[in-house]
């Protein structure tokens, strides 16, 4: 007899017995597996963000970028954020705890020591806030010491900078990368924290526009769920590009322009967006303003004078002439 052609209380002793066998089902899952149904009781409907349209509240991310980007510094002011502010570049922020990690292998005590008073005594932050932001600076026992500490206290965040020192292998290899993410990331799931790796691009990368496959080390971008590009902006050194190369978890047109941001005292500030094409830094073009730079030095002119001459600022002129010495230090090594 179909539905139709039953009587309501017949319908409604039906429904009750699909009910039944559903919820039986549910307590009835063998160990290890997690019913659809049970999912859906949940009634989750739209994800959970640390920040919202960026970061999740569980899982793995990279930021990545080239050499001098300022990378480790804004890893440490989404830090400084999440435990005492309620907004990231005019994201939202639903720290639970108000607590992080921070494991750098590339800074030393002082470095962070400086970076924190730059930061926090050139803004209102609250330098109490400091007091929830846990620092480490060795990559041994890396897993170890990061599970005893939060199977004692809860953690929104864990930023370790950079994955390159705690890899045993060559980035290269995606089948060992993705093996050896795995405990990472079922300890950001089974602890409900965001775990965020610091990372290198490859050296011609900004001669591209932005996309994961600019990271150094495909396996990487692979496993995370969200993977962020920092890119310099190619006419203002002073500004910086976030780009969402890749988050399953956001739609299109939010991978298509970048967050610019621009440095203010150690902290950063929202500026605005470019499409992803415009932060293509031409390699003959960047020659060519270095190549004029040093020729206008070679006259005898000053940085202030330079700057006039080719309408740019001193601060891009001084980069560009220590940008040329760094490289020609390298050369002669």
């Amino acid at each position: 007899m179909s539905n139709k052609n039953k009587t309501p209380e017949a319908v409604k002793q039906f429904l009750e017995d699909k009910q039944t066998i559903a919820d039986k089902a549910i307590y009835e899952s063998p160990e290890g597996w997690v019913n659809a149904y049970a999912l859906y009781k949940r009634k989750t409907k739209s994800y959970n963000y640390l920040v919202d349209n960026l970061l999740l509240k569980s899982g793995i991310s990279t930021i990545y970028g080239v050499e001098d980007t300022g990378k480790s510094q804004l890893a440490l002011f989404l830090l400084l954020k999440v435990v005492g502010d309620n907004d990231f570049l005019g994201k939202k922020i639903n720290a639970k705890h108000k607590k992080a990690l921070l494991i750098t292998t590339e800074d030393q005590e002082e470095d962070i020591e400086v970076r924190l008073h730059n930061m926090v005594d050139n803004s209102d932050y609250l330098p109490e806030s400091l007091s929830r932001v846990y620092t480490r600076y060795s990559a041994k026992d890396i897993i170890p010491y990061i599970k005893n500490f939060v199977n004692k206290q809860k953690v929104d965040l864990v930023v370790i900078d950079c994955f390159g020192d705690i890899f045993p292998w060559d980035l290269k290899q995606l089948n060992h990368t993705r093996v050896w993410l795995q405990d990472f990331y079922e300890l950001t799931t089974t602890h409900k924290f965001h775990l965020m790796f610091v990372h290198h691009s490859k050296k011609d990368s900004e001669e591209k526009p932005p996309h994961k496959s600019n990271c150094s080390g495909v396996g990487l971008t692979a496993k995370g769920r969200t993977s962020i590009e920092f890119r310099k902006d190619p006419e203002d050194l002073m500004k910086r590009h976030i780009c969402i190369v890749k988050a399953n978890h956001l739609s299109e047109e939010l991978k298509q322009d970048s967050i610019e941001i621009e440095f203010d005292h150690g902290n950063f500030i929202y500026t605005g967006s470019k499409q992803f094409d415009m932060l293509v830094i031409s390699k003959d073009e960047k020659e060519a303003l270095q190549n004029n730079v040093l020729d206008q030095t070679n006259k005898g002119k000053t940085q202030a004078e330079i700057a006039i001459e080719l309408d740019l600022k001193q601060y891009q002129v001084s980069r560009i002439l220590a940008r040329a010495k760094h490289q020609e230090k390298y050369k002669n090594n």
